[in-house]
Formats: structure tokens, C-alpha cells, sequence
């Protein structure tokens, strides 16, 4: 890093209104979510789940306030030329409602039955995938012939409101967001008393939809514009030195290697117990020595990538006329042809999160000192045979 660098990142840790941004931005969403903890994210079925158990009359107290809160910001957007238009602005002024919602019924993810007053309403949920060929039609004709005696609405869900790619269902169906969705559960937040138990649900939810941009944030887009504007060679520089989780296992191998007296020869050459006694043998020369004149023997090794860790061996054996190399290649390795290098493991910790990552590196570095710990007992008892001894 040169001086200018420093400099500038000494002056930019001081900033007090860059400070006063950052920390603006880390309050706009929650230390603890509890949908992150169990996988929602992006997952389709997962979200479907949730939308069931906040539209119904469940443990929230909210009774159908969600609901009939996303079905009026849903009829606002809506085309007034529609049945489905018709038929929700009929039912939104309807008191009593008796409503039941099933998931996955004859495939459809959402559907929200209300016999009392002989309506039904499907909603197809699409978080990140469109939908299939006729998919909605399929749906559609299905339901004006199952629930032919019941009023019918059709709403079609999604990130960002679009509506179906089948242009003869684009009549048919009123198009929603997730913004409809996070802007309905607010509002209940906001006026309604809720329990512990519920406001930590429902503010979860909402916070994931912001979090994942399944709903825009815009508090958080604005501050982040602000941001970048006033220090994007600031923040360039942070991103150039950041170290990525590879960075981060390899770092940790390194260091439990190297506390267990296992050092790195060179770059990628692991230099284990037997490593001195294998050049001795094969070119009566150190390690260090015998690599300066380009000669190689059997070498574990291990390699960064920007992906992946490779753990593996490497060896001249293949291309080397040193007949002590190829008997101890054989020995090492029996019934396996001469290979310049041999994967162990591949490493990819691309989608762990930061807290299984600790877990992870110590894992990791177990299996490693294991697979050290097997070629050196194989290669000792190689050498002893071969140099003539007894094991």
C-alpha cells in the first residue's frame, strides 16, 4: 500500500459525516434476522409459506389485515378493465370474511378460498424465476372451471410488478409487488399493538424483503448513492485490500501448518517430515538445493484460486529419467500411472456463511494435517524399503 493510500484511508476513518453515513446504513437493517437463520432468502416455496401464514387468520392477531391491506394496494395498480379488478373492489368492501389458504392445492402456490362469500383468489409467486409456457393460463382455466359458482381474482406476484410474458393473460391477472407486500405488514406494525413474538415475525420480513432487494430500500439506496459520490477512491481502495473468505482459509491453513512445524518451502510446496529425507534419497541434495537446479521429487502442495483451494500432489515423475523417483512414485502410489499432479481435495467455501466459517477453517485444516500425516508414513515406509531397511 503506498503512502498516498494510507493517507487517504487515515482521513476517510476520521470523516466524521462518513462515519455518521455508515452508521445510518448499518441501522437501516437488523443485527439478528430471523428468516436469514433459516434459509428463506430468494426461496420461492419458503416465501409462499410465509405470505400464508401472514394473509390468514393466524397467531399475529392481525386476523385478515394484511391481506385485504396488499389486496387494496393491489387494486390500486390494478386494470379497472379486468374481472378480477371487478371482483376484488366488490369483495375489499365486504366486512365478514371467512377465509381459507392452502399451498400447492392442485399446484397453485397460493389460494385463498372464502366459501362464505363464493370467492376465490389465486396468486402464482414468482421471487426470482418467470413464469412456464401458459403456466397462467393453465392455472386460470383450471380454476374458472373447479370454482365455476365462485367469484374469481387473479393476482400475479413478483419483485418489481411485471406482468405475465403470455400476452392473453395479461388481461387476466392484476400484477403485485413485494413492495405491496413489505408496505402492508408496516403498516400493521405501525398501528397496530402487537406482541413480542409478532413484531419480531413481522419485522423480520420485512427486513429480508429489504436486505435480499426483493423490495427496493430506498433510505438505503440514497445513502449508499451518497456515499460512493464523495468517496468512491476511498472506498476502492478498501475493496482492493479486502480479503475474501478463500483469502481467509488459506490464511488459516497456513498458520496451522506452520504452528505445527510444517513449513512452505516455496511458494506452493508444502515441506512435510519426509521432504528432506525423499531429496536426499532421490538427488542427495536439501529440498531447497535440488528445487535451484529445477530438480523436483513428490510434492504436497496447495494453491489459491480465486474460487478454490487445491490440495494435492506434484511430481516429475512422469517426465523424469530418475529411476529412484519412479520406484518411489510406485510405492507411494501403487497401480496408478505417473501424473504430474494429483488432486486431494478442492476447497470452496463460495457459499458458507461467516458463521459456519470458523468450523469450516478448523475442518479443513484437520482433513489437511491428516492427508500430511498418511504421505509421510507412506513415503518413510518407501524409502526404508527401498534404502534396504525394515519397517
Amino acid at each position: 500500500m503506498s503512502k498516498n493510500d494510507l493517507e487517504i484511508l487515515k482521513e476517510f476513518i476520521n470523516d466524521k459525516e462518513a462515519q455518521e453515513k455508515f452508521n445510518a446504513i448499518k441501522n437501516s437493517v437488523m443485527d439478528f434476522n430471523i428468516f436469514e437463520i433459516t434459509g428463506l432468502g430468494n426461496q420461492e416455496i419458503k416465501h409462499s409459506n410465509t405470505l400464508a401464514w401472514l394473509f390468514g387468520d393466524n397467531e399475529h392477531g392481525l386476523k385478515y389485515q394484511i391481506l385485504e391491506r396488499f389486496l387494496k394496494f393491489t387494486l390500486e395498480n390494478g386494470n379497472n378493465t379486468s374481472g378480477s379488478y371487478e371482483n376484488l373492489e366488490k369483495y375489499l368492501k365486504i366486512q365478514e370474511k371467512n377465509i381459507q389458504i392452502s399451498r400447492e392445492r392442485d399446484n397453485i402456490d397460493l389460494l385463498l378460498i372464502d366459501e362464505n362469500n363464493k370467492l376465490v383468489i389465486t396468486i402464482e409467486n414468482k421471487v426470482e424465476a418467470d413464469e412456464g409456457e401458459e403456466q397462467l393460463l393453465k392455472y386460470r382455466k383450471f380454476i374458472d372451471d373447479k370454482y365455476r359458482d365462485f367469484e374469481r381474482i387473479y393476482i400475479f406476484l413478483t419483485k418489481d410488478g411485471h406482468s405475465p410474458k403470455d400476452k392473453s393473460e395479461q388481461s387476466q391477472w392484476l400484477t403485485a409487488t413485494y413492495k405491496m407486500v413489505g408496505d402492508s405488514i408496516e403498516y400493521s406494525l405501525k398501528n397496530n399493538k402487537l406482541s413480542q413474538k409478532a413484531n419480531i415475525i413481522l419485522s423480520s420480513y420485512v427486513d429480508l424483503l429489504k436486505r435480499r432487494n426483493i423490495v427496493s430500500n430506498e433510505k438505503l439506496q440514497n445513502l449508499c448513492e451518497q456515499i460512493w459520490d464523495k468517496y468512491e477512491k476511498e472506498l476502492q481502495i478498501l475493496i482492493n485490500y479486502k480479503k475474501t473468505k478463500i483469502d481467509k482459509l488459506y490464511d488459516f491453513i497456513i498458520n496451522t501448518l506452520k504452528n505445527n512445524d510444517i513449513p512452505l518451502y516455496t511458494k506452493y510446496s508444502i515441506k512435510t517430515k519426509s521432504t528432506e529425507n525423499m531429496y536426499k534419497f532421490i538427488y542427495n541434495k536439501t529440498p531447497e538445493v535440488a528445487r535451484e537446479d529445477d530438480e523436483y521429487a513428490i510434492n504436497l502442495g496447495i494453491e489459491k484460486y480465486d474460487n478454490y483451494i487445491w490440495f494435492g500432489y506434484y511430481s516429475d515423475a512422469d517426465c523424469n529419467d530418475n529411476e529412484k523417483l519412479k520406484s518411489l512414485y510406485k510405492m507411494i502410489f501403487p497401480n496408478q500411472k505417473f501424473q504430474r499432479t494429483k488432486t486431494i481435495e478442492k476447497f470452496n467455501i463460495a457459499n458458507l456463511k461467516e458463521n459456519d466459517l470458523e468450523s469450516k477453517f478448523k475442518n479443513t485444516s484437520e482433513i489437511i494435517l491428516a492427508k500430511i500425516k498418511e504421505f509421510d508414513d507412506r513415503t518413510e515406509k518407501a524409502l526404508k524399503e527401498l534404502q534396504g531397511q525394515k519397517t
